[in-house]
């Protein structure tokens, strides 16, 4: 070989063209390359960070299985959580409450099933842009290590949480609320070396009493910019099965700030790990039972953001729908939790609304996934589906964005391997290949 030719190489994935290309590796993208592979396509799975999990890897509980009397969500969701309980990374009940998974166990866990299955992965990458051909995604472009690449495909999937692959496609959508406010955001945190005894028994009569009993007082930089005060919004608390240790989601911790403008996530980061550190070090370690030992052991990797942008579908699910149980021909995808809507801001309190007793099985249908305009070869899965802010408000969390990103990997293969429009997927064949229990 001459010294100027370059050496041969095989053929990589920036080469072939992959039946399904999935953008994020969250839960609904982790589902939704799953099923896209044990279908039989070629798949290929993009994720940002150096691991899969999304807001799953922060150590945010799952978010439920169950309506209160037996397990209905199955397929992949499911079986995800009886791998995680088997492995020893969760303990919990399936029909009932909360599933805390530890947030290693999650990375693991995505990473070894999709590998299982054939999903070829790409991390440490970002989708920043498409291109176009006859009305369909001929490829994305993918910025990394070694600069911007090409990727094509077949059928293209965003899971990115924000929808930023239907974005670049023009596809529309919504953002927030009517004002364009979105639910406030939040970033985990968890601590090492509680007494975890101590403080369970210390929070038992709730919030106000332990505050009022010890004479806690919030400091001011917190009870100006969030609704943590001496009264109320003590954030939620999650205990892991790793021994000293609990995880805090502190639900209304940013407020005003935009999810899709970069400065002001930055800004949200920032204001978030000072109030995480103020909060430990003036409140929490000096004053609360069970913590005085404790030490902060991480803050989540990335900003909570419950809601940013919706788009425009063939369908969109409504709060009604929800709230009536409504069934549909092209039901692909189930809920069991309830209404969770967040205040935007500081004068917002009365627009909070936690449906802490809602009971029963949300559908989703396919065309929530389709988009009424852009791309053919494009779906949409998890927190981005087309939904009114109500509707969001139940199906966003992780179980229900598994059970769509399933739904998803299995359309994306029917469509490839077909060679038709994602909105022309044979519902009967769709619905057949999907655990729906109902």
């Amino acid at each position: 070989m001459k010294r100027s030719e370059a050496p041969p190489r095989d053929m990589g994935l920036f080469d072939e063209i992959c039946d399904v290309v999935v953008a994020g590796g969250g839960p609904s993208g982790f589902a939704t390359a799953l099923a896209a592979a044990r279908s039989g396509s070629k798949v290929l799975l993009v994720e940002r960070y150096g691991y899969l999990g999304g807001m799953a890897s922060t150590g945010l509980p799952f978010l439920k299985y169950g309506d209160g009397s037996k397990q209905r969500i199955f397929g992949i969701a499911g079986e995800f959580a009886s791998r995680a309980i088997s492995s020893g990374y969760a303990t919990g009940n399936l029909a009932r409450g909360w599933l805390p998974v530890d947030p290693e166990g999650v990375k693991f866990l995505f990473q070894e099933m999709v590998i299982e299955s054939g999903v070829h992965l790409l991390l440490h990458s970002t989708v920043q842009g498409v291109s176009l051909k006859d009305g369909s995604i001929s490829s994305v472009s993918i910025f990394g290590k070694g600069g911007s690449r090409s990727i094509r495909g077949k059928t293209f999937v965003d899971c990115t949480g924000d929808g930023d692959l239907a974005a670049y496609s023009a596809v529309p959508f919504t953002v927030g609320r009517e004002d364009g406010k979105t639910m406030g955001m939040s970033l985990l945190f968890s601590l090492g070396n509680v007494n975890v005894e101590e403080f369970r028994s210390a929070l038992s009569g709730g919030w106000p009493g332990l505050v009022r009993s010890r004479g806690i007082v919030i400091p001011p930089e917190i009870k100006e910019a969030t609704f943590l005060d001496e009264d109320r919004f003590m954030p939620y608390i999650t205990f892991s099965n790793r021994p000293g240790e609990v995880t805090f989601n502190w639900v209304q911790q940013v407020l005003d700030r935009k999810p899709l403008d970069p400065e002001d996530l930055t800004a949200a980061e920032i204001e978030a790990r000072r109030r995480i550190h103020l909060l430990f070090e003036k409140v929490i370690r000096p004053h609360i039972p069970g913590c005085s030992e404790s030490f902060l052991a991480r803050t989540a990797s990335q900003m909570g953001v419950r809601e940013s942008r919706r788009i425009v579908g063939l369908y969109t699910l409504t709060e009604d729908d929800c709230r009536s149980r409504r069934d549909f021909p092209d039901t692909v995808a189930l809920c069991t939790y309830g209404f969770d809507l967040h205040a935007s801001s500081r004068t917002d309190a009365e627009n909070v609304i936690i449906d802490s007793g809602f009971r029963g099985l949300i559908k989703i249908p396919y065309r929530v996934m389709v988009p009424s305009q852009g791309p053919k070869n494009l779906l949409v899965a998890g927190r981005s589906v087309s939904a009114d802010r109500m509707a969001l408000s139940a199906i966003r969390v992780m179980v229900p964005c598994m059970s769509m990103g399933e739904a998803a990997g299995r359309a994306a293969h029917l469509a490839s391997k077909e060679g038709i429009d994602v909105a022309d997927v044979p519902i009967d064949r769709l619905r057949a290949m999907l655990d729906l229990r109902y």
